[in-house]
């Protein structure tokens, strides 16, 4: 098992959790009207989790999956950023927290994206 899989593992498996806590934060959407944007984030942290997780075994597989979910997450981010009426922005921890990249990036795509792709790019075991 190479150490770039484990890292690339690691680093989607950050990237889904940060998103996971962000939706049990805005469990509350539910009432709000906005279901749709909470079970896509809940989605997005799912396949992120599992993704680093069996990346972090040695699977090559699996970093596909978090590099899509990775590219998904910054598209939707920018898609939510340029038009906010249509509100598909992905949870950030970071942004609950005051930290954030202005143009609708977040961190945890970013990590998840970077995450898939080391993965992917890691050399056969």
């Amino acid at each position: 098992m190479s150490a770039g899989k484990i890292i690339g593992g690691i680093l989607a498996l950050v990237g889904g959790f940060l998103v996971l806590i962000q939706a049990f934060i805005n469990i509350d959407h539910f009432q709000g009207g906005l279901g749709y944007t909470w079970v896509m984030n809940l989605g997005i942290a799912g396949c992120a989790i599992i993704a680093g997780v069996f990346g972090s075994k040695g699977q090559r597989g699996p970093g596909f999956l978090a590099l899509i979910v990775g590219v998904l997450s910054i598209i939707l981010g920018l898609v939510g950023a340029a038009l906010p009426d249509i509100r598909l922005s992905q949870y950030s921890f970071f942004g609950y927290l005051g930290v954030v990249i202005p143009i609708g990036l977040t961190i945890e795509a970013i990590l998840m994206t970077v995450g898939g792709l080391v993965i992917v790019v890691s050399g056969e075991d």
